[in-house]
Parts: C-alpha cells; sequence; structure tokens
C-alpha cells in the first residue's frame, strides 16, 4: 500500500526543488508581471493553487476534471491548507465558481473543499456545476484557473498536472473567463455534497 498523500506545506518533508520553485512563485506573485512559467509537477500545481487563493480578491474560477483531492503523492484540493485560504479568500467577499467536467472525486464520502465552504457559512459564495455544452471545442477548453480575471493557470497535460502560469494577461483572462461564464450559465448545477441533486 502506497505511503499517505504529504502536504506540501509541510516544510519538513519538503524536497530542494520544492523550496526554490516555491520562492521563485512567491517573488512572482509579488511582482504581478506578464510573465510565462512552467508548472509542471504536483507539488508545483498544488503551491500555485494555494498562492493564487490567498492574492485573490473578487473571483477564482476553476474548470477542472474532478476536482482532486489528491496528485500523486501530495494533497491538492483536499489539502486543508488549500481549503483554509479558499475559505479565507470567501470571507474576504470573493466568489468561487467551479466547473467540474468529470465526477468530483469524493473518496470518503464528501469532498474537504465544499465541506470548508458549508462549516464556515458561506455556501452561498460558492457555485459548483457540471458543464452540458460540448466545451471541448472550443479554444479555451484546458483545465485552468483564473484569478480576478488576470492570473491564470492553462494545465497542458491534466493527467499530469503539467501546466503554464500567468500572473498578469488580463487579455488572454477576459477570453477564458467569458467562455467560462457561457459554460456555467448552461451548466447543471451540482449539491454541496458534491453529487447531482436527486431527480424531481
Amino acid at each position: 500500500m502506497p505511503p499517505p498523500a504529504r502536504s506540501v506545506f509541510d516544510k519538513v518533508r519538503r524536497n530542494e526543488d520544492e523550496r526554490l520553485y516555491f520562492g521563485m512563485i512567491d517573488r512572482a506573485m509579488e511582482a504581478r508581471g506578464y510573465r510565462v512559467i512552467s508548472n509542471g509537477k504536483p507539488a508545483h500545481a498544488v503551491y500555485l493553487i494555494y498562492k493564487l487563493f490567498k492574492a485573490a480578491q473578487r473571483e477564482v474560477k476553476i474548470l477542472t476534471g474532478e476536482l482532486a483531492q489528491t496528485l500523486d503523492d501530495v494533497l491538492a484540493y483536499g489539502d486543508p491548507e488549500i481549503c483554509a485560504a479558499m475559505v479565507d479568500f470567501l470571507r474576504r467577499g470573493g466568489k468561487l465558481s467551479i466547473l467540474v467536467e468529470k465526477d468530483m472525486d469524493l473518496r470518503g464520502g464528501s469532498h474537504p473543499l465544499v465541506t470548508a465552504v458549508v462549516d464556515a457559512g458561506l455556501a452561498d459564495r460558492l457555485a459548483v456545476a457540471q458543464p452540458q455544452d460540448d466545451f471541448r471545442k472550443h479554444p479555451w477548453s484546458h483545465h485552468f484557473l483564473l484569478m480576478d480575471g488576470t492570473a491564470l493557470r492553462i494545465e497542458t497535460d491534466a493527467e499530469k498536472a503539467k501546466a503554464l502560469v500567468n500572473f498578469n494577461d488580463p487579455e488572454l483572462g477576459r477570453k477564458m473567463s467569458t467562455a467560462f461564464d457561457r459554460w456555467l450559465q448552461n451548466a447543471k448545477p451540482l449539491s454541496l455534497e458534491g453529487v447531482p441533486p436527486a431527480p424531481a
């Protein structure tokens, strides 16, 4: 049996590559310049998601396969630090919209991120839905995370969590946001337990 997934926020278990990469992301996020950055490992992806939640002021839009609780050997959307950063963002008045392409990762019967929102009394600031349109025909149909319409992470290989990142691309962000809003408008809402509501 493989060991349980680790948290990238456990500094004792970080490797040198992670320490260097996380430091670079911290500096790039602070500068907020136009700069394309490779985001090629699960640990890198998780830390970047955390930083985007921490920096967000207005809205975060996520198009994901299953809102994975883990990626390979690291905790992802199931990491308590990710959940806490997201709840803090919502408490600051932000709004989170998530489109889940497949079935949500509900190992254990629920999803930690959704549970954290409900427990914090912030369910009205979260929308979770499943796209119904054939969005895969659209040029912006890669899985992505968009923060405040300008900072973004676009996956180039969803299976390996490889992606490109730019902290300041409002033109691309506007195109992605427009496409996301159209898909969300026609999407099938999911219950806050992360499963489709019972048929009427």
